[in-house]
C-alpha cells in the first residue's frame, strides 16, 4: 500500500488539564464559570448586560420566536444573551488563522429588514468587531450569524434590523489556546479532543529537599472524528515542580486507537510544562512502536489545555494511507 503523508492538526482535550487535575494549579470548570468578569485591562471593570428586559408582548410565533430565560431584545430584534463568551479548549467557537475569536450567535428578527451587526472594544484599543451574516434566512424571523472578536476583552455589540436595534455589552475571555477547531483547515488536517478518565499522582521526592518530583499514571479517551485518533491511552509521567508557577514533565503514553479506517496501537513520548494552570506539550511517536494496521506509523504532535479537564491535540503522522 502506498504510504501518503497525512497532516492532522487537532486541538487537545483533557490530555494535559489532567496534569493539573491533581495538586497542580488547574481549576475546575465550576471555578472557571464563576470567575469575575473583568477585562484584560486591570483598570477597567467590564459590566456585561443582564438579559432581563425582553418584552413578552414582542413574541411572534409565526416568525419562529420561542421563549428563553436568556432572551434579550425589543419589538424589532432579539437574541439569546450570555454575559460572558468564553473560548476554551474543548469548547464552542473557533480561533481563526489571524488569532480572532469566532462564535455562533442566533437572532430573531421581528420585522422585515436586513440584519447588520457592528461592535467595538470598550476597555482597550482593538480592530472593530466583524460579523458573518449568511444569506438564505429570508426577510424576517430566525437568522444565524457568527460574531468575530479580534481580541478578548469587554465588547459592545449593536445589531440592527429595519429602523430598530439592540445593543449589549459582553465580556470575551480566552482560556489557554482556545477551542480545538479552527476555521480553515489545510489538506489532511483534522481535529479532536481528549478526556482524562483517571489520574493517580504519587510523590517520588520530598519537596523539603528541593524540587518536588511526582509520578502520575492514568487513562484518557480520544475523540478525533472520522479522521482523527479514536480510542484510549494509558500514560506514565514524571513531573518536576520547578516553582509555584512552573511544573515540567516527561513521560510515555500507549495509545490503542483507530485513525481513519486503520486500527492498532503506538507509543508517544511527551515533553511539556504547566504554567499558570495552562498545560502545553510536544510529543512524538516512538520509533517502531506501531502495531497491527498502524505498524509503520511515525509522527509528532502537540497539545494545550485550559483551566479544567478540557484540552486539544495536534498530530502530524506518516506511514499509512488511513482512508
Amino acid at each position: 500500500m502506498k504510504a501518503s503523508p497525512i497532516l492532522i492538526l487537532v486541538v487537545i482535550g483533557a490530555i494535559w488539564p489532567s496534569f493539573a487535575c491533581s495538586q497542580l494549579v488547574i481549576r475546575t470548570a465550576a471555578t472557571v464559570a464563576s470567575a469575575p468578569t473583568t477585562s484584560s485591562v486591570d483598570s477597567y471593570e467590564c459590566n456585561p448586560t443582564t438579559p432581563d428586559n425582553h418584552d413578552e408582548s414582542s413574541a411572534n410565533p409565526e416568525n419562529g420566536v420561542f421563549r428563553s430565560d436568556g432572551a434579550f431584545g425589543n419589538d424589532s430584534l432579539y437574541t439569546i444573551l450570555g454575559s460572558t463568551i468564553t473560548f476554551r479548549p474543548g469548547g464552542a467557537g473557533w480561533v481563526l488563522t489571524d488569532g480572532s475569536l469566532s462564535m455562533k450567535y442566533m437572532w430573531w428578527r421581528l420585522r422585515n429588514g436586513q440584519l447588520t451587526i457592528q461592535g467595538h472594544r470598550l476597555d482597550d484599543t482593538a480592530p472593530p468587531l466583524r460579523a458573518s451574516i449568511p444569506d438564505g434566512y429570508g426577510d424576517i424571523g430566525f437568522q444565524a450569524t457568527s460574531l468575530i472578536f479580534p481580541t478578548p476583552g469587554c465588547w459592545e455589540v449593536t445589531a440592527s434590523v429595519g429602523d430598530g436595534s439592540i445593543s449589549f455589552v459582553v465580556d470575551v475571555t480566552l482560556i489557554g489556546d482556545g477551542p480545538c477547531s479552527k476555521e480553515v483547515r489545510v489538506l489532511g488536517e483534522t481535529g479532536g479532543t481528549v478526556t482524562t478518565t483517571s489520574w493517580v499522582e504519587e510523590p517520588v521526592t520530598d519537596s523539603s529537599g528541593g524540587q518536588r518530583i511526582s509520578r502520575a499514571t492514568g487513562e484518557r479517551n480520544y475523540d478525533g472524528g472520522a479522521r482523527g485518533i479514536r480510542g484510549t491511552g494509558t500514560f506514565r509521567l514524571f513531573l518536576m515542580e520547578q516553582s509555584e508557577d512552573l511544573t515540567t514533565f516527561e513521560g510515555y503514553e500507549d495509545i490503542a486507537a483507530s485513525i481513519g479506517s486503520r486500527s492498532g496501537g503506538f507509543r508517544i513520548k511527551h515533553v511539556g510544562n504547566i504554567t499558570e494552570g495552562i498545560t502545553r506539550s510536544t510529543w512524538e511517536i516512538v520509533d517502531a512502536s506501531g502495531t497491527a494496521e498502524l505498524a509503520r506509523i511515525s509522527g509528532n504532535g502537540e497539545f494545550s489545555s485550559g483551566l479544567d479537564d478540557l484540552a486539544c491535540y495536534s498530530f502530524v503522522y506518516y506511514g499509512h494511507d488511513t482512508e
